[in-house]
This record gives C-alpha cells, sequence and structure tokens, in this order.
C-alpha cells in the first residue's frame, strides 16, 4: 500500500462496492451538453470492461459525479453505461459533494453495503481521495488518467495510486484487495 494504513476489523478482508468517480468542471452546462451531442463522449480506454469483470466478480458498481442529476444522465446515456452500473449518485442528491462522504455513503446505501472497511472508491482528483478518506474507505485509490499527477495525488491520503480505472481488476486479484472485494 502506498498511502494510509487500514483501520479495519479482519473484515477488512471482504468488500461489495467499487466507487467511481466523475469530477465535475463547473463548465456552463449547456454547452457541455451541446458538446456532447455534437461529439460524444467516449470511455477511458478499459473502463467498459473493468466495470463489466467487477460486476462479473459479484462486485457492486457505483459512479459518484459533482455534476447535478440533469449533466449525470447525459453524460450516462451517451456512452450507454446505464446498465453497467449498480448506483448513481450526483452532487444534487446529496447534503455536499467532494471532500464530504456523503456521496459515496450514499452509493453504499444504494447498493445496500453497510461496512465502510467493505468500499474501494476509485478517483482522479484530490478531492476524489479526501472524500474515500472522509468516508473511511477499506481502500481509497487514486488513478493516473485524469487531469492530476501523481505528485498531485500523493498529497492526498490513499491506499494505492494507479495508471487507470483498467488497473483495478488487477488490483482485485491481488493479496487481500482479492479477498476484500468478494
Amino acid at each position: 500500500m502506498d498511502g494510509r494504513p487500514v483501520e479495519c476489523s479482519d473484515d477488512r478482508y471482504r468488500t461489495d462496492l467499487v466507487s467511481f468517480s466523475i469530477e465535475n468542471s463547473q463548465q456552463a452546462h449547456p454547452a457541455l451538453l451541446r458538446d456532447w451531442r455534437a461529439t460524444p463522449p467516449t470511455p477511458i480506454p478499459g473502463v467498459p470492461e473493468t466495470l463489466a469483470q467487477l460486476r462479473n466478480s459479484g462486485i457492486k458498481v457505483a459512479l459518484t459525479t459533482g455534476f447535478d442529476r440533469s449533466v449525470g444522465d447525459g453524460l450516462l446515456a451517451v456512452p450507454g453505461w446505464g446498465d453497467e452500473l449498480d448506483a448513481v449518485v450526483c452532487v444534487d442528491d446529496v447534503r455536499a459533494g467532494r471532500p464530504a462522504p456523503f456521496m459515496i455513503h450514499r452509493a453504499m446505501e444504494l447498493t445496500g453495503v453497510r461496512n465502510v472497511c467493505r468500499v474501494l472508491t476509485a478517483g482522479d482528483t484530490v478531492r476524489d481521495l479526501e472524500a474515500g478518506t472522509n468516508a473511511g474507505a477499506g481502500f481509497v485509490v487514486g488513478v493516473l488518467s485524469g487531469s492530476q499527477t501523481e505528485q498531485e495525488l500523493s498529497t492526498a491520503d490513499h491506499t494505492h495510486l494507479l495508471g487507470s480505472v483498467a488497473e483495478i481488476p488487477a488490483l482485485v486479484q491481488s493479496g487481500g484487495v482479492a479477498q476484500l472485494l468478494r
């Protein structure tokens, strides 16, 4: 592990939920939606396969986003990911967005996961990592496929830093993490 130690009971080797985050850019939402209609977004390489692998392993997958519901639903409709997710939590679904823990806790509620030690959060911003830490997630994973660098992400508490979301299935299959996520 790269960052903080996980302080969970022996049950830490069993988890049910992986929560991914999509950060908003706080740009004008109408312009963003217009751009998406003209040039639909495409998933980061490996993300659809990652979602499928996790779900096929019996792991619930949730998405938390700093976008409001109208933008978040529009974003997910374009790549057709709706069927690959067990829950989607938008910033307007909770009292406060990241770095508060509420979106992760809401994802847990929606998926029936009760133990935060059985949650892996993954995100590409310091605020994502702070939210995972604040939620008490058993694994807080930074991914370098976003706009922030390894040096920037390293300033926040985390358990792992990966090059991409696509590396999460390999992480899940290694050591104690495999036990945690089953």
